[in-house]
């Protein structure tokens, strides 16, 4: 069961450190700490879009593998894609336990 998703680049760029991911703070930590944090928060958000851009987009679109597409971070929560995601593998069906007591 194999899946990947993917933001708009504009999204994945801006809206990185909006999340209080603890790996993502760090980060956002040690850009703030750097000698000069406006170049070192460019310079990052360069390399963002880079990984995101158009080209990697399409690769992983055209993967074969099932895709969530965020296009908007207000609407497309954790728990929208989760729920979108336990919908497609099957997750959300209630199932019968193979033994009762």
């Amino acid at each position: 069961m194999s899946m990947t998703a993917l933001s708009a680049q504009s999204m994945s760029v801006e809206r990185f450190f909006d999340r209080d991911d603890p790996e993502k703070q760090f980060l956002l930590s040690q850009i703030q700490a750097a000698d000069d944090p406006a170049w070192a928060m460019e310079n990052y958000k360069n390399c963002i879009a880079k990984v995101n851009s158009r080209e990697h987009f399409e690769e992983y679109a055209g993967s074969g593998f099932f895709t969530v597409y965020r296009d908007s971070a207000d609407g497309d929560t954790r728990e929208t894609v989760l729920k979108t995601l336990a919908g497609h593998f099957g997750f959300d069906r209630q199932e019968e336990t193979p033994c009762k007591r």
